[in-house]
């Protein structure tokens, strides 16, 4: 089990979220805690329908409650996830790369026009989506590690 996969399974830290439920906070780099201003957050809510399947190669397939969210805090630079669509089950697995910024806080998206996983710079207060920051290159694909390249999907934890 990786050290991200310890951190998202035995050590959410929680705290109270403005619209009522619980924000799960996951440190994704080694070290002390930094100041915010420091980190990018990649936020996760529950009611979107997605899960985060992995982040920069880690597994993390952490499904969150519907009133709940989960914000894992990163180093800025370029990023890669793959996400899952919990309301479209057809669709195959999503894959994204971003470039974070230190005080900016990203969320993963399958927007409804187009195909295949957006990650939008948004708002940290409204949560509003303020921009799309997916990188847009070729070589997107082969930078993802092998297993995530796969295409069969395993089921994912139901959520307690």
């Amino acid at each position: 089990m990786s050290r991200f996969e310890r951190l998202v399974g035995a050590s959410l830290a929680v705290a109270l979220s403005a619209c009522g439920g619980p924000t799960f906070i996951v440190q994704q780099y080694s070290g002390p805690v930094r100041a915010p201003e420091s980190i990018a957050v990649l936020r996760v809510n529950g009611d979107a329908g997605i899960v985060l399947v992995s982040l920069d190669g880690e597994p993390i397939r952490t499904r969150v409650a519907d009133d709940a969210r989960l914000h894992v805090e990163m180093l800025p630079g370029r990023h890669q996830l793959a996400i899952a669509d919990l309301v479209d089950a057809a669709r195959p697995l999503g894959r994204a790369v971003f470039v974070a910024a230190a005080g900016k806080t990203y969320r993963p998206m399958f927007p409804s026009q187009g195909k295949g996983a957006r990650v939008f710079e948004v708002d940290s207060a409204s949560d509003a989506p303020l921009r799309d920051v997916t990188v847009q290159d070729a070589g997107q694909e082969s930078a993802l590690p092998d297993q995530e390249k796969q295409p069969a999907r395993q089921p994912l934890p139901p959520v307690r």
